[in-house]
């Protein structure tokens, strides 16, 4: 990193520092137990503007516990997948919903500190980049692990991504959920 980047980097020091810029993806499966805390804790941060969760057809009651988190904050919306498939399917489902500017994964165990976003989003806002940026748990000055998966959207994708049909999705022009 030159002299000029580490520069522009301190002026985004912490997630306080920038606007509402942020959609979240958080594929969820079973977790009753987190479910709330996570949620709270990822709308805390002032660069979250939507939560995107999408039930990747949980069977422990997770479903309702987000349909009343989502009552009381605005900034949640649900999507629920009709049978469970794979972790990349729900992402691709959360995608679809997306609608801000950047896109990062969330996992809902908190694997992903989300008081660590601006690490990931600095450079991009700064400097007009677009990668996915991992930073390891023993790199000295994170808390913990920090694996973002991150999209430039000019928009929504546009891709062949199902139709939401109230809790169902239809398949794509394959025959396949995404």
């Amino acid at each position: 990193m030159d002299f000029q980047t580490n520069v522009r980097m301190r002026q985004i020091e912490s997630n306080a520092d920038m606007e509402s810029c942020l959609s979240l993806v958080m594929p969820v499966y079973n977790g009753t137990d987190i479910a709330s805390e996570v949620v709270n804790l990822v709308l805390a941060q002032r660069p979250v503007q939507q939560l995107v969760i999408v039930d990747d057809a949980s069977t422990d009651g997770i479903w309702e516990k987000l349909q009343a988190l989502a009552k009381e904050r605005p900034m949640i919306k649900l999507a629920r997948r009709s049978h469970n498939q794979s972790k990349g399917a729900t992402l691709r489902t959360g995608f679809s919903h997306a609608s801000a500017p950047l896109v990062i994964v969330q996992d809902a165990d908190l694997e992903y500190d989300p008081a660590e976003y601006h690490r990931v989003l600095a450079p991009i806002l700064l400097d007009g980049c677009g990668f996915g940026v991992t930073v390891p748990r023993q790199q000295p000055g994170t808390s913990g692990s920090l694996l973002i998966i991150l999209l430039a959207l000019g928009g929504k994708l546009d891709s062949n991504h199902p139709v939401e049909h109230g809790n169902e999705f239809e398949p794509d022009k394959h025959g396949s959920l995404s």
